[in-house]
């Protein structure tokens, strides 16, 4: 909190860069859970949800050229996971729902789309990386399939109450307006 506060109040960077491993529980209501919505409430902080080596790549990147605090949300289901995952949008189809996934909740997001596929529902997603400040990859996209299916969802690992999904959500909702 202070490191985020630091350079906004007195032209002081602290940049430092907090790694939060989440996992699904297995031990009881103490193990599981991300928490980057409440990072997310702490002016001056960024906060991320990366997957795939890619994006951590990226975010790294991004942190070295920066002088601001990072708050990288992992899961420890990303350790394993050595390849990138793709948006699925089809183009050619109008999508029954447009999905936004955010963490660990991908993996299962991606289960999903196939699933539906296999019901006959045809079904986008979107993978969410940047949460603060919100950076939507494929905007245009992501609003061209919300149009289309006038359906979206928004998944994550976290709690919804006042968090990074119902944040998501609300900012597409107004956006459509």
């Amino acid at each position: 909190n202070y490191a985020a506060k630091s350079k906004a109040m007195w032209g002081v960077p602290c940049p430092i860069f907090v790694r939060a491993v989440a996992m699904e529980g297995g031990i009881g209501p103490v193990a599981g859970g991300a928490h980057h919505s409440m990072a997310m409430r702490m002016p001056g902080i960024n906060v991320v949800a990366p997957m795939t080596p890619g994006e951590y790549e990226a975010c790294w990147k991004w942190f070295m050229e920066h002088d601001e605090p990072m708050y990288v949300s992992e899961h420890r289901k990303s350790f394993s996971i050595d390849y990138e995952t793709p948006d699925l949008v089809n183009t050619e189809i109008k999508p029954d729902i447009t999905i936004v996934a955010i963490g660990a909740a991908r993996l299962n997001a991606i289960q999903a789309a196939i699933k539906l596929k296999t019901d006959g529902i045809n079904c986008n997603l979107f993978h969410q990386l940047w949460l603060k400040p919100l950076k939507l990859a494929n905007a245009h996209k992501l609003f061209d399939s919300l149009n289309m299916s006038g359906i979206g969802l928004v998944i994550d690992g976290d709690f919804e109450c006042c968090g990074a999904s119902q944040s998501i959500a609300y900012y597409l909702m107004t956006a459509m307006r």
